[in-house]
């Protein structure tokens, strides 16, 4: 019997709108194992956004983080790749002449540079449901003030958010030589460039290996579709974006609110 790695995408794809897993999908991943297939949670999450019970706690052999710049097996960390600290300044210095409000990301702290006037955590949230989404499960953020800050927290980057402001690109658009930019809907995504789900993927199956032929890689959004195009074969929720949809090998009647996970699952095992 041919045994298959399953890579999965949480946000509207493994867990439903109110932010958790539906238990068909948990079910469907135990029947996976249980059987001898490999299941990993492959998001663009950082550790420090990421409640156990949308990624450890879904019983799952393993949990990609950052668009693939964290792999843990288990709960043990395996493979890890970040910005040095030095890039981290250099990256600071296009943020700050840039302006907009941007997320650095490391894998257990989340700072903030240029956080619009007036705004405060909560009602960022409150404002604007993209960075409700963001922020769910965050701990308090951290403000960014200069090179020195950096230098002292040893912030070493595992991916970056940016909420552009105003229609300049100009200065956003140098961050391209450290990160791959994902637009999706309100916000940019920025993956390091020597990271990103697909290349996840890519160790995972190396790392284990697992036959690339043999992969399936379910998603939603614009920053899944690095995966989408690599795995064997790709899925993705009737929710998905059209980006998505295009990149896809299947698209499925069934929406993340409709346990579409298990039933991709269920069609390979």
């Amino acid at each position: 019997m041919d045994k298959f790695t399953f890579f999965i995408d949480i946000d509207g794809t493994l867990a439903n709108d109110e932010k958790t897993v539906p238990e068909e999908n948990i079910k469907a991943i135990a029947e996976a194992r249980e059987k001898g297939h490999m299941v990993f949670i492959n998001t663009g999450r950082s550790v420090s956004r990421l409640p156990f019970h949308l990624s450890f706690d879904t019983g799952v052999d393993g949990v990609i983080t950052s668009l693939g710049a964290t792999i843990f097996h288990g709960r043990d960390v395996i493979f890890e790749n970040y910005t040095s600290v030095s890039e981290t300044v250099e990256i600071y210095e296009i943020c700050k002449k840039c302006g907009w409000h941007f997320y650095f990301d490391t894998e257990f702290q989340k700072y903030e540079l240029n956080v619009p006037e007036n705004n405060t955590h909560v009602p960022i949230s409150e404002q604007n449901t993209q960075k409700s989404r963001l922020l769910a499960f965050s701990e308090k953020d951290f403000i960014i003030t200069d090179e020195a800050y950096i230098r002292e927290k040893n912030i070493r980057l595992s991916k970056m958010i940016a909420f552009p402001e105003g229609d300049d690109m100009t200065e956003f658009m140098r961050l391209s030589k450290y990160f791959t930019i994902h637009k999706t809907l309100g916000y940019f995504d920025l993956s390091l460039k020597s990271n990103g789900k697909d290349k996840a993927i890519d160790w995972v199956c190396k790392h284990f290996n697992l036959p690339l032929s043999k992969t399936v890689a379910m998603g939603d959004s614009e920053n899944d579709i690095p995966m989408l195009n690599f795995a064997a074969f790709s899925a993705v929720p009737k929710n998905a974006t059209e980006g998505a949809k295009k990149n896809a090998k299947y698209i499925s009647p069934l929406t993340n609110n409709e346990a579409f996970v298990a039933g991709v699952i269920r069609r390979f095992i």
